[in-house]
Parts: C-alpha cells; sequence; structure tokens
C-alpha cells in the first residue's frame, strides 16, 4: 500500500496544510481556543475590553492581568492590617477585642502573605516582564508558561488562606495563625500544640512553582536577546535590567531554600520524618530574609531606570552599578541567620552573617551614590516634580532611611534589645512601604500609559495618592518605632494599657486608615485612565522620551520639554570612578570601625547563649521549660521550688538560666531599660543560656514571651519576681524608680480598694500577670470576680467544643457557675516553692469573691497559679484536614506583696 500525495493548494482556496510537526502541542491549542472563546465576548463589551486591554497583545494582557491581580491582593491585605489594628485600637481605648485570638493573628499572617508576594512579587513580576521585554527587544515567548505562573501566584494565596467557611455557623478560627516567616515546628501536626491544615504548605508549593517558572520565562528572553545580537556586535543591558536580571538570578537561590524547608516540615507531618528545628529555620530564613532583597531590588531597578530619564544624563558609574548587582547576588542568600542571633547557633555562623550584614550596605552604599551623582547638579528648568519624580524621590529616601535602620537589627549586641519589638517593623516597613511600594509606584505612573495606550485621567487624583501613601507611611513606621523603642513585642494584641502605647496604637491605627484610603484613589485612577484617558501619542518619540511625556500628565503646567538632550559629560570615566573608590572606600572603613566597636559585645551575646557560663557563687540556677503557652520553672539555689510561668530570685542575685522548648520557639525576654535587656531565643531541640543579675530593687518584673507561638501569645507571660535580699520592703522604690524601664511591668494597686475583674481574655484587668497588690502586714482584703459575660470564644478557662455562640456559658451555667480549677493565695518560700494559704476553692464564676486572710510579710500570688488544659474544636471540626489549636493557658493570676 503506497501512501496517497496530497494534492497541490487550490487558488481558490488558498489553504496549505500545516505538517503535523510544526502545529502546538494539543493542551496549547486547547488553551488557546478556550482563551479565544472567553476574551472573544468579553472584547465587544467596553468595560471588560478597556480594563483587561482585551484587543491588544498577549503580554499586555497577561501584564494587565498581573497588575490588577496585584492591587486586588493588595487592598485586601491592607484590610488585613486594618482588622488586626482596629483590634488594638479598640484594646487601647476601651480593653477589648471582637474579634478572636485566632482570627486577629491571622489577619497578620494573611497581611504578610497578601502583601509580600499576592501584591509585590506579582507586581515585580509584571514590572520586570514588561520593562525587560521593551527593552531588550525580543518577541514574548510561551505564553502559557506566563500563565501559569501568574494562574499558580494567585492560587497560592488563596491556599495558604487555608480552609475557611463561606458561611460559617459558628466563627472561623481555620485560618493560618502562623506569622508569614513561620518556624518549624510550629503549626507541624504531631510536633506542636498548634497544627495548620495541608493547605498551607501546598500554598507554599505554589508559590514557589509560580515565581520559578517565571524566573525560567525570564531567562529564556535574555538569552534571546544575548542570540539575537549580531556577532562582535557591541552593546550591554540597559542599567535597571542589571537589576532585573539580578532578580531573576536570586529567585531560585531564595526561593530554594523555601522548597527545602517547606518539604522537610510536610514530610514531619505525614511522613514521620525526624526533625531539627534549628536547622530548619536557619533553611527557611535563607528565604525569608533573601524575599526582601529580591523585593527591595524593585526600587533600586526603579531608581536606575527612572533617574538617568527624568534627568536627561546616563547614569554615573555603569561599572559600578554591576559591582553593586553582583554584590547583591553574592550576599544576599547569605544573611538569614541574623534573624537568628539569640538562638543556640555556634558563636562563627552568628558572628560571620553580623560580617556578612554589614558588608551588604556597600552595594546600596554604590547605588545610592551613583543616583546621587547622576542627578546633581540638574537644571531646575530641565526637571519637574511630577508624581513619577516624587514617588521615586520617596523611594530614594525611603531606602536610605531603612538602610540606616538596618544596621541595629544586624548587630547581635543592639539585636538583644531590638529583636522581635515593634522597631524591627518599624525597619521593615521602612523598606516596604516607603521604597518598594513608593518605587513599584513610581514605575506604575511611567509605563501604566504606555501599557494602556492612555494618559493618567487626573493628575489631582496622583496627588492626592503620594501625599497618603507618604503621610500614612511615615505614620506607621514612626509608630512602629516608637512603640518598639518602649520594648513592645511584635504580634502583641495584649499589649500594656500604658498613656504612651495606647496614643501610639491609635495614632497607628489613623496612619493607616490614611494609607488604605490613598490607596483607593490610586485605583480609581487607573481605572478611569484605561476607562476614559486621553490617548497618548508615542509616535516618534523614543522609550525615555515616552515616559517623560507619561509623567508629564501628573503635572500641572509642565514647561520641560520630553525630547532627549545630547549630554557632554565634564569628568572622564576615570575621574568617575576615582570619586566613586573613594566613596566605597570610606564606607568599607566605616564599616571596619563599626565592626571592631561591636564585635567584643557580639562575642560575649552569643557565647552566654551557646554555653552555660560560670555563675558567681550564691546564684539562682533556674530550668527553664518552654510549654504552649507558659513555662515551667524548677530552681535550685538561695531559693528551691517549682513555678509556672514565674522566676523568683533575690535582689541583686546572679540567676544563670538553662532553657529548652517543646512545640515552638520561646523567649525568655525582659525589656528592662535602665539595666542590661534579657533576650533569648529558645528553640525545640536545642539549649539556650542566659547569666544576668537581678534588678537590685525588689518588684515584679514583666517577662512575656518573646517569639509568638500561636493564637494564645497574648497570655503567654512570666513575671521575675525579685525578692528582698533581707527582711520586708514596700514597693515604693520599685515605683519611684519605674520598674527599670520595663514597659510589661503589671500595675500596682493598693489591695484594699482593688477590684479585680476578669475579662473576655481570660485576664484580670486587662494586665498579665494580673496588678501587683500592695498591703501591710496584717489582714489583708480584695475582692475578684470573673463575670459569666467574660466567657466566651476568647477566654480560654472554657474549651469550644460546639457551633452554638452560646455554649460555653451555658457550661458554666450547668455545672453551678463554677470550673474544677483551684484558686487561691500562695505564699512563696525559699525552700518548698508555693504554700497554699487560704482554704482550696474552685473557681466561682458569676460571684465577687472578698479575700480576707492574715498574712505576714512576704511575697505570694493570687488567682488561678497553674495552666489550664485548652482546645478549640467545634463540633469536631479540628482534625489533620483543618488544623488543630489545643494548648496549656494561664493568665488568671497575679502577685501579692505584703509589706511591713
Amino acid at each position: 500500500m503506497t501512501d496517497s500525495i496530497p494534492p497541490p493548494p487550490s487558488p481558490e482556496v488558498g489553504y496549505v496544510p500545516e505538517p503535523i510537526f510544526e502545529k502546538p502541542p494539543i493542551l496549547t491549542r486547547v488553551l488557546e481556543t478556550a482563551e479565544d472563546k472567553i476574551r472573544e465576548p468579553l472584547a465587544r463589551r467596553k468595560f471588560f475590553q478597556r480594563l483587561f486591554l482585551l484587543d491588544r497583545d498577549w503580554m499586555t494582557r497577561i501584564t494587565m492581568l498581573m497588575l490588577i491581580g496585584a492591587m486586588v491582593w493588595g487592598v485586601i491585605g491592607g484590610l488585613d492590617a486594618y482588622g488586626f489594628q482596629s483590634q488594638a485600637y479598640d484594646y487601647a481605648t476601651s480593653g477589648t477585642i471582637t474579634l478572636t485570638n485566632q482570627e486577629i493573628y491571622s489577619s497578620i499572617t494573611l497581611h504578610g502573605l497578601r502583601m509580600l508576594f499576592g501584591f509585590a512579587q506579582q507586581l515585580e513580576m509584571a514590572l520586570f516582564g514588561l520593562l525587560a521585554i521593551n527593552a531588550m527587544g525580543v518577541k514574548p515567548r510561551h505564553k502559557w508558561a506566563l500563565y501559569t505562573s501568574v494562574g499558580l501566584i494567585n492560587a497560592s494565596i488563596m491556599l495558604l488562606e487555608g480552609p475557611f467557611y463561606i458561611w460559617p455557623a459558628f466563627n472561623d478560627n481555620y485560618f493560618p495563625s502562623l506569622g508569614w516567616t513561620f518556624s518549624s515546628p510550629l503549626g507541624i501536626q504531631g510536633q506542636s500544640a498548634y497544627a495548620i491544615g495541608p493547605l498551607w504548605f501546598l500554598g507554599w508549593y505554589a508559590l514557589t512553582a509560580a515565581v520559578l517558572i517565571w524566573a525560567g520565562w525570564m531567562l529564556v528572553h535574555f538569552r534571546d536577546w544575548l542570540r539575537s545580537r549580531p556577532a562582535g556586535a557591541a552593546g550591554r543591558l540597559p542599567v535597571s535590567l542589571l537589576f532585573v536580571f539580578a532578580t531573576v538570578i536570586l529567585i531560585p537561590i531564595t526561593y530554594g531554600p523555601l522548597l527545602v524547608s517547606t518539604t522537610w516540615d510536610i514530610g514531619t507531618y505525614y511522613l514521620g520524618w525526624g526533625l531539627n528545628p534549628l536547622v530548619n529555620q536557619v533553611i527557611f530564613w535563607m528565604f525569608g530574609h533573601g524575599i526582601v532583597y529580591v523585593l527591595f531590588l524593585i526600587p533600586v531597578a526603579a531608581l536606575y531606570l527612572l533617574i538617568p530619564i527624568l534627568s536627561k544624563r546616563p547614569i554615573y558609574s555603569y561599572r559600578f552599578a554591576i559591582l553593586a548587582a553582583v554584590l547583591f547576588i553574592i550576599l544576599t542568600p547569605l544573611l538569614g541567620i541574623h534573624h537568628l542571633f539569640l538562638t543556640a547557633l555556634p558563636t562563627w555562623a552568628t558572628y560571620t552573617t553580623m560580617v556578612l550584614s554589614f558588608l551588604i550596605i556597600i552595594p546600596s552604599a554604590v547605588t545610592f551614590f551613583s543616583l546621587w551623582m547622576t542627578m546633581k547638579g540638574v537644571r531646575r528648568s530641565q526637571w519637574e516634580w511630577n508624581i513619577v519624580a516624587l514617588f521615586a524621590l520617596l523611594a530614594f529616601a525611603g531606602s536610605i532611611a531603612g538602610g540606616l535602620s538596618g544596621p541595629d537589627v544586624a548587630t547581635i549586641g543592639a539585636n538583644v534589645d531590638l529583636h522581635n519589638s515593634l522597631f524591627v517593623l518599624s525597619h521593615f516597613h521602612t523598606i516596604t512601604i516607603l521604597a518598594i511600594v513608593t518605587g513599584a509606584y513610581a514605575v506604575l505612573y511611567a509605563v501604566f500609559p504606555l501599557l494602556c495606550g492612555r494618559l493618567w485621567f487626573s493628575m489631582w487624583l496622583a496627588r492626592i495618592h503620594f501625599l497618603t501613601t507618604a503621610i500614612g507611611g511615615i505614620i506607621i513606621v514612626v509608630c512602629f518605632e516608637g512603640l518598639g523603642t518602649l520594648g513592645i513585642l511584635r504580634r502583641q494584641i495584649l499589649f500594656p494599657n500604658v498613656p504612651a502605647v495606647d496614643l501610639y496604637n491609635v495614632i497607628l491605627f489613623a496612619g493607616i486608615i490614611v494609607i488604605l484610603v490613598g490607596q483607593l484613589f490610586f485605583v480609581l485612577n487607573g481605572f478611569l485612565t484605561a476607562y476614559r484617558g486621553r490617548p497618548i501619542v508615542t509616535s516618534g518619540l523614543s522609550f525615555d522620551e515616552a515616559i517623560r511625556a507619561a509623567a508629564r500628565s501628573t503635572y500641572v503646567g509642565s514647561t520641560v520639554p520630553v525630547q532627549d538632550v545630547p549630554v557632554q559629560r565634564k569628568a572622564t570615566r576615570a575621574r568617575r570612578e576615582h570619586v566613586e573608590k573613594l566613596w566605597v572606600g570610606s564606607v568599607i572603613v566605616l564599616i571596619v570601625v563599626v565592626l571592631a566597636a561591636a564585635t567584643p559585645q557580639a562575642l560575649s551575646v552569643t557565647n552566654g547563649i551557646t554555653s552555660a557560663a560560670n555563675a558567681p557563687a550564691g546564684s539562682e540556677y533556674v530550668t527553664l521549660s518552654g510549654q504552649q503557652y507558659y513555662w515551667t520553672v524548677n530552681e535550685t539555689g538561695p531559693i528551691r521550688g517549682t513555678f509556672d510561668n514565674a522566676i523568683v530570685a533575690y535582689a541583686g542575685q546572679w540567676i544563670s538560666v538553662n532553657a529548652t522548648a517543646t512545640g515552638a520557639t520561646q523567649s525568655l525576654y525582659i525589656p528592662f531599660r535602665s539595666l542590661p535587656m534579657v533576650n533569648v531565643q529558645v528553640v525545640p531541640g536545642s539549649d539556650s543560656y542566659a547569666l544576668f543579675q537581678a534588678p537590685s530593687t525588689p518588684g515584679v518584673y514583666g517577662a512575656p514571651d518573646g517569639e509568638f507561638d500561636g493564637p494564645w501569645f497574648g497570655q503567654d507571660a512570666a513575671a521575675l519576681i525579685v525578692l528582698p535580699a533581707v527582711g520586708a520592703s514596700d514597693l515604693s522604690a520599685f515605683q519611684s524608680g519605674g520598674g527599670a524601664g520595663d514597659i510589661y511591668n503589671p500595675p500596682i494597686l493598693t489591695a484594699a480598694s482593688a477590684n479585680l475583674v476578669g475579662d473576655s481574655e481570660g485576664l484580670f484587668n486587662h494586665s498579665i500577670p494580673g496588678p501587683t497588690l500592695y498591703a501591710g502586714a496584717g489582714v489583708v482584703s480584695f475582692r475578684w470576680e470573673v463575670p459569666l459575660s467574660s466567657i466566651g470564644t476568647n477566654n480560654y478557662l472554657v474549651n469550644v467544643t460546639s457551633n452554638d455562640k452560646n455554649a460555653q456559658q451555658q457550661y458554666v451555667i450547668d455545672r453551678n457557675y463554677t470550673l474544677p480549677y483551684p484558686v487561691g493565695i500562695y505564699e512563696i518560700t525559699a525552700t518548698h516553692g508555693l504554700r497554699l494559704v487560704t482554704a482550696p476553692q474552685s473557681l466561682r464564676i458569676n460571684r465577687v469573691i472578698n479575700e480576707s486572710v492574715l498574712l505576714a510579710s512576704g511575697v505570694y500570688l493570687y488567682g488561678l497559679v497553674s495552666p489550664v488544659s485548652y482546645s478549640y474544636n467545634p463540633g469536631g471540626q479540628s482534625n489533620g484536614s483543618t488544623g488543630s489549636q489545643l494548648g496549656e493557658v494561664m493568665g488568671l493570676w497575679g502577685v501579692l506583696w505584703v509589706g511591713p
């Protein structure tokens, strides 16, 4: 049987059969057909056609889709921040919160995820892809790889949200309360009391796949650019694309460790793999810190793109720009350990990371010096402060401000004072809001008219957007810094209700509202521009001139021409590079001086954490075992005994601590301000040590857990109880001395006039520990109550087992308003720990208890001084698919100080 020969093409038909091996794959053809069927009817509607640019090429359409997706996640992520801070505002002004702990802490987690990845990472992919393709002049290829990347990055955010109920019968508390910087073993079933569902891990897989696919897609086009140049042809990448290329290289280096860490977690979850939490955290932080630099290259690339265009000058030094890009690539993966300075990692690892953290100042210094020198001397007649220029200036200033606060958290000695405080968030949000976001907006205002073919609709909307972003961002950064300087912890909702803290939280809430409202003006302006903006005319314009034309639409009465002008450099390249070398040399000298000054304290801190120091004679030896959510304290020395959430020592006594943890990383955090601060991270599976001297003034010092360990993080707070070395004492010296500046010290009340009331968080008078009561020796009286109205979802005293919102209060009523938890007054003794001095009694709800007991001078504990086992499992919904929430919680206790 012979093969038939196809007939020649008919002139009438004009059809030439396509060889089967040249046809696109079947899947591609199916997807193309599906896309056409979806796009064509929508394109006939002006609204969709203008908004999604459905009549444009596929690269433009996908870029617009990514921009819209980024804005959607940005708005939702902003509302997450609003949700958390609205509760902080309520707690600051009224001492109450309305959302559940799970909802509050998950809002912080989702805020980070949606803003960093749904918004910033997707925005970076959209802008860098658009700039690279157009600047290199290559034809975009592999449409469906880019579509897949876009689909996966948006799907990943939804997966990371975890299981949720569209119409919850009770409450929806299965969103992830981990923090976007989740730390193993927190969240892993069988390893932690708070376990997350598997969708969380699948979300990280999807995110990693999305970004790696995009990086591969970009590399293909960089390769196409190299191949498209004629043999021997001169030419180099535009300076901004050096940093786009650096981003593409950094992505697999950054996201690879995330893939390893997530696989290890899920292997432990389902396959019973062995887990070393400290090593896992080291691997994760290669991603957790690296992603910040991946995103920080947005403003770097933006400024390298826009400053030369706006100033009509070439960049000051191309060679030093290459140096900066190379140093960013080399140093970024090596800095993650500076988030773990206070763990039991070897001294060589932490100290080396501190040195490297200072070295990354060099590429930043090179970058911003080159940019400044590029602008220096530009005539006023050749410069206008349009919105592109204003956002670029703000990104420039924000990058420098964020960089100046960076060495504080990158220095081991300073890290003791700042780690996990809101100062860290001030530094982080200086970079994210005032540098990354503003840099992205500078590029968006420059290229969006070129993307949609229309000039900006309203320059006034653009101005309002700039002002609200700048004002709101600065308020947020300043308030975070103020709170951090006071010692307030990040993710802390049950903060001390003192005037300074409350005021900062009120102003912070206002700042968040300002910046959120401002973004609505941008969204409105973007929509009106795409739908009703005047067409932009770019015919005959170069790329730089088109950018200037787009920027002019955001400025009133522009007089600066958009045309390029020839530039005659006054300084030779050798002269410029000599100046750069002098600048870099001076920066290096400064770094060496700072490192030399910081080294002794750095080595002292790390050696003190990794190994037990020789304690002086008469020291108190304390063994801490961190649980979720309390410390078990075992003491030997002049004081012997076992306590929960209380460390007891004599005034001026040295305290030697050996700390371990299970279930989650813990932290012994005593934020003294007039004494050396105590701050030690305790990672499960490793021992951490501390040696410090108790204050010389007797009193009760707050010691909250400094590491987030789940939804009951707010209740996880201990106290350092410093007894008088000799005889009895009152608290006058403690009060006059400000309690060593520890913001978490519980308030002091006179026992006779005190009225202790349990709140919905299971605390007395919104304080953890409860207020310190003071009385003279003799008959001591005070009153306390736990109202029935305080029993609810956020009160750990009753488990959540039903979807009925009234079930917890009904549980109490059915048991005659009595819960089986022992309460009373306990004397702290030097030889036997705690001794009950009142008759044993169970916790009574909705009844005023009048305590009256004869007490000698000394220090006592009152209330519920041991943890309560808690389980959140409404209707049996907690399981391996949704997650589980258990814990040992205590908060309804305090110190009774009986003086002479």
